[in-house]
């Protein structure tokens, strides 16, 4: 393992991948594998086939609604969300205001009424989105541009329960809500969603439930290093395989030390294990001298320590 220094454009968070907060309560939306959504605070991600797959709808709302509609669309209690990428409806430049309008001329022709449409904004991203109907059938359909070279979006709709009297008033209350309290995550929350919770000097690593901790220090006088890794489950682990230090381009600790470790992550699943390479973000702490954890002290330890 050796370690090299990092330009800021390295550590820089992607603009590709849109997470989302909305209030109140915390809707979150990872496109790296979309993940977790809170609306409101009942609210679980859920797909028909267990594994949430973000080329697949996954689905938004209480648990037991979400069960119940699965198994019978039709007994549909209350309304819910669904989202996935779509390579449909694409985002071809950043005046996404004239495409959205184009994108309803195209609906209007298939046949569909728009009773009312959205444009805006969640932070960088643009959104576009509309209610309206076509043969009696109630949509309320939108489309998220990611900002993406290859102009994917994100498309979502929320579904009502097929009643008389529905869509009501609550129901479009909640559909303007979602559009227009919709904001993009804070960058801290961003980088947990993506499965890496900094903190100052270490950062816990999430892979589908399996945790790592690793740390990053630097001693004063000498510039040496050290990078820890503890696995906080069973059933994973890490290889190491190079370092680098770098400065925070995130506006959030901007110019602060960062260290980036790669390595692959080794995860047992049963009778399998799986493997994926890993870039693990850590706020360098520096330091007088080299903390020694009791992990690291303990026989058979499970923490690998590197230094250089």
């Amino acid at each position: 393992m050796f370690f090299r220094y990092l330009n800021d454009l390295e550590v820089n968070i992607p603009e590709e991948s849109v997470i989302l907060d909305r209030e109140p309560g915390s809707t979150r939306v990872n496109i790296n594998g979309i993940s977790r959504i809170i609306n409101p605070e009942d609210f679980v991600a859920m797909a028909p086939e267990g594994e949430l797959d973000p080329g697949d709808w996954i689905y938004w709302g209480p648990k037991e609604v979400l069960e119940v509609y699965f198994k019978d669309q039709k007994k549909l209690s209350q309304p819910i969300f669904r989202v996935t990428l779509n390579s449909k409806t694409m985002q071809k430049s950043l005046d996404t205001k004239k495409e959205f309008e184009k994108v309803l001329d195209e609906i209007k022709k298939e046949g569909a009424k728009v009773q009312s449409k959205f444009h805006g904004h969640w932070g960088i991203y643009p959104v576009g989105a509309f209610h309206g109907n076509i043969k009696k059938k109630q949509l309320f359909i939108g489309w998220a541009g990611l900002n993406a070279a290859d102009g994917w979006t994100l498309l979502f709709e929320m579904l009502v329960p097929e009643q008389k009297k529905r869509p009501n008033t609550e129901d479009i209350r909640l559909w303007q809500t979602f559009l227009e309290k919709t904001k993009q995550l804070p960058e801290p929350q961003f980088f947990k969603a993506h499965g890496q919770d900094l903190q100052p000097g270490f950062t816990i690593v999430n892979i589908e439930g399996s945790k790592l901790r690793i740390s990053a220090e630097k001693r004063k006088s000498d510039n040496k290093f050290k990078i820890t890794v503890l696995p906080l489950t069973d059933d994973v682990e890490f290889q190491c395989r190079e370092a680098g230090e770098g400065l925070m381009a995130a506006n959030w600790k901007k110019g602060e030390p960062l260290a980036k470790v790669w390595g692959t992550v080794i995860k047992t699943d049963g009778n399998y294990q799986l493997s994926d390479s890993l870039t693990v973000s850590i706020l360098l702490k520096l330091v007088d001298e080299f903390t020694v954890t009791p992990e690291e002290q303990k026989p058979n330890s499970k923490a690998l320590v590197f230094q250089e």
